[in-house]
């Protein structure tokens, strides 16, 4: 019941994806809400609202060490993109994985007005030819790459947007927000790169000195 207010709650004013999500994270009272049932809910939007709730906790602080963690979900999910898959498949012991109500609860309080407030900036099907398949498994690359450099502890705000604005381009068929996220992946990566070579740099030098 709990639950169920809050979706209504939410639900005043949203946009499209929001529905989606909604409508993937609603469960009634008493069902068992595993990662897996969730996950069959998404159907063909699961890549893109996959890698948006595995982004957005990395943009919007969360408490904890959870780039690793998030990192190696979504090199699970760029590998699966880089072979064509139609949708998001996961390992049976990760499908198994019960989820609480209550982070349901506050995956939606915290994903929602992020998602209602980029929305308006979104169109169906503009440039649609960049959010195909073929065209998502040559993105994959760059997912996979912004994956890695999560999982370095080098900064996740940057790649964390870069993925977001993936996830929407995919979500809506908006290829103008896959540009935005590879121009945002491009900055990103070149930040990664700069910062290992400025600290190997400093490493050298502290070798050096002493």
């Amino acid at each position: 019941m709990e639950l169920t207010r809050s979706t209504q709650r939410l639900r005043k004013g949203r946009g499209p994806i929001s529905r989606r999500l909604l409508q993937a994270l609603h469960v009634p009272r008493g069902e068992t809400v595993t990662v897996g049932s969730i996950l069959d809910r998404l159907g063909p939007d699961g890549f893109g609202i996959a890698l948006l709730l595995l982004a957005l906790p990395m943009i919007i602080p969360a408490p904890g060490p959870i780039g690793f963690p998030l990192g190696c979900l979504i090199v699970i999910l760029a590998m699966q993109a880089l072979r064509g898959a139609s949708s998001l498949s996961l390992p049976a012991f990760i499908r198994k994985r019960p989820v609480s109500r209550r982070l349901l609860r506050s995956i939606l309080a915290r994903s929602l007005p992020c998602m209602a407030r980029t929305e308006r900036y979104l169109r169906e099907q503009r440039l649609s030819w960049l959010t195909g398949r073929a065209a998502r498994a040559v993105q994959a690359v760059p997912v996979l790459l912004l994956a890695i450099a999560i999982l370095l502890p080098l900064g996740n705000t940057v790649p964390a947007l870069a993925l977001a604005a993936l996830a929407f381009g995919w979500i809506v068929r908006d290829g103008v927000a896959v540009l935005v996220a590879i121009i945002l992946s491009i900055a990103a990566l070149a930040w990664c790169v700069f910062l290992l070579v400025a600290g190997a740099t400093a490493v050298d030098w502290l070798v050096s000195a002493f």
